[in-house]
């Protein structure tokens, strides 16, 4: 991480609840850096294809009581992304503040879309045949990307547009996060009075 350098759009926080304690650490313009260790496998790998796809830096770590489960450590972490990503953004010169992208992985195709504007939202339409993968309810995506949407106060949205294959189907989800988050928080040109704050 480049914590320290000027300019650097970085974030570190802390979260406890009553079943987790979350270590979170972002830098925007980063990218080669990925360490995440949550408890959860499938999650941690989904976490790399955030951290790959939109070009960051990204830590996060978890320590767990023994009542704690997929939902609430997926819960957790997605809050303290969404608080994290709103304080760098609040620091931040003027970004893009919106994005999309199409995402294809296997046979799925994915459709995700932001706007940081301030309006929390999750819209969601993508349905899983399967309740697991690996060691991951597949319910708890949406209970992620919800998590993140209303910390980071954004309009966040998700959309399937073909597929069968669910692991396919949720790579697709997170790589296409991850381009839409490298999307919207680009710099905007403000001699063109793009961006937002």
């Amino acid at each position: 991480m480049n914590k320290g350098a000027p300019n650097v759009r970085y974030a570190e926080m802390d979260r406890e609840s009553r079943s987790t304690k979350v270590h979170f650490v972002i830098d925007l313009d980063g990218g080669s850096r990925c360490d995440v260790s949550t408890g959860v496998s499938m999650f941690d790998e989904m976490l790399h294809e955030i951290a790959r796809s939109a070009r960051i830096d990204l830590g996060v770590s978890v320590e767990t009581d023994i009542n704690a489960d997929d939902h609430s450590i997926l819960e957790d972490v997605g809050q303290v992304f969404g608080r994290s990503l709103r304080r760098i953004l609040e620091d931040s010169d003027h970004v893009v503040g919106a994005g999309s992208a199409i995402v294809p992985s296997g046979d799925a195709l994915l459709l995700c879309a932001i706007d940081t504007a301030g309006h929390a939202c999750l819209g969601w339409d993508v349905p899983f045949r399967r309740d697991y993968l690996g060691d991951m309810a597949t319910e708890n995506v949406k209970t992620f990307f919800d998590s993140l949407a209303f910390g980071a106060h954004a309009s966040l949205h998700f959309r399937k547009l073909s597929g069968e294959n669910d692991r396919h189907l949720c790579e697709a989800v997170f790589r296409s996060f991850g381009n839409t988050l490298f999307a919207a928080t680009r710099v905007a040109d403000r001699r063109n009075g793009g961006g937002k704050k």
